[in-house]
């Protein structure tokens, strides 16, 4: 249906192999001031591989391009490098109409979240590790967006509420091919286990692993055999007053 409406998705493990990575790669070498770079030259040739007379749209997506869990916990910042990653894909895509879609959470479910996230590839920390809320400055919604449209322009940003897009995503993908005339099937909702108490628990105690493939393996069985829902209740580290 996509390639008929004239759109190519590349799947995520593509696009973080040729995209975020070396996206990510140039922003920790701060690589954003110069022109001619291995790196944007990479990608820039990787993206106009993915055009073809048959595409005239490009749609890629990845959580990670704007930063990982990993680097909130080390500098205490959401996105520290937000602004150097997105000046480097700004340049690697010199010629392109681009539009940023970003979906924001709110937050109280979205930190439990990256912390969920953070421990599958990660060793145990504690929530309070993790957040330490004495010593987070907290860049809210509102200035990452800012961050985005002063680089990009306002105009070529477009803002989603995360809630209301899962509720409408079948819409959404249907105004986005809206000039498709071949008749949309939508596969069975993969949904990844959110992690309950219980599961964060067991997690605690499975000690410290040095290969990541074994520890991520181990962590994702956890939460699958322990997911939030009736049985399990959902891991949730504010109270009534935070």
């Amino acid at each position: 249906a996509l390639a008929s409406a004239g759109i190519k998705y590349i799947p995520i493990k593509e696009t973080r192999k040729f995209l975020t990575r070396k996206i990510d790669s140039a922003a920790r070498r701060k690589l954003t001031r110069l022109t001619d770079t291995f790196a944007t030259r990479t990608i820039q040739k990787y993206i106009a591989r993915s055009f073809t007379d048959n595409y005239g749209t490009l749609v890629v997506s990845d959580e990670n391009l704007a930063g990982t869990s990993r680097e909130f916990c080390l500098s205490g910042r959401l996105y520290p490098r937000l602004s150097e990653r997105l000046r480097i894909l700004k340049k690697c895509t010199a010629g392109y109409n681009v539009n940023i879609f970003f979906s924001i959470r709110n937050y109280v479910n979205f930190f439990p979240a990256i912390y969920s996230e953070y421990l599958r590839h990660n060793n145990y920390i504690s929530f309070a590790e993790f957040f330490r809320g004495d010593v987070h400055v907290f860049s809210g919604w509102t200035q990452i967006t800012g961050e985005i449209e002063s680089i990009f322009g306002a105009g070529r940003v477009h803002v989603w509420q995360y809630e209301s897009l899962q509720e409408n995503m079948e819409k959404v993908i249907e105004n986005i091919i809206s000039s498709c005339s071949v008749p949309l099937h939508y596969p069975d909702k993969i949904v990844r286990p959110s992690m309950s108490e219980k599961a964060l628990d067991e997690i605690s105690h499975i000690g410290q692993y040095t290969n990541r493939a074994e520890r991520k393996a181990l962590i994702n069985q956890i939460m699958s055999e322990f997911p939030k829902g009736t049985r399990y209740k959902g891991y949730m580290p504010w109270s009534e007053d935070e």
